[in-house]
């Protein structure tokens, strides 16, 4: 989804001794659980871990669903770009980084002034087709689509 540009999300819980050893495959039955995932009423069990991603998972679709602004925030992603940048930097390849960090900082001051409208919308929630925080939740929702290029990636 990133190659498209859409904002996504995912976690998983990893075991520090192994893997989980299946992954979407015909075994995942209940019966398979029961003997080699764990009893559910053992802690740290397969059984838990999904019982706990699955509410993990609900509460973050009751949040989107309940939310008058998408829970991403442009600020955040300005602090993550100035840190790539920074690391890019550090590689200390033949490579003019110069033009990144301004436009890191660009990005930052954007996000800053789109951060205060959003937060300005907030006060004016209303349920109406032209609520001032539709506009931000596109314009937040949308934004990684405005780092691609319009071509794609080279030679690809």
């Amino acid at each position: 989804l990133d190659h498209l540009g859409i904002p996504s999300v995912d976690f998983k819980f990893e075991k520090h001794s192994g893997t989980y050893g299946q992954y979407h495959s015909i075994y995942d039955s209940f019966s398979w659980m029961d003997k080699f995932g764990g009893a559910p009423d053992k802690p740290g069990s397969s059984w838990n871990l999904m019982k706990t991603g699955a509410k993990i998972w609900a509460l973050f679709a009751f949040r989107l669903a309940h939310t008058a602004l998408v829970p991403l925030d442009p600020i955040d992603q300005g602090k993550a770009l100035e840190k790539y940048a920074n690391g890019l930097a550090l590689h200390q390849m033949k490579l003019n980084v110069e033009p990144l960090h301004k436009a890191v900082k660009d990005f930052q001051g954007e996000a800053a002034q789109l951060d205060f409208k959003c937060k300005k919308a907030l006060r004016t929630v209303s349920m109406s087709q032209d609520d001032p925080t539709n506009v931000c939740n596109e314009k937040i929702g949308l934004l990684e689509r405005k780092w691609l290029m319009d071509d794609g990636l080279p030679k690809r």
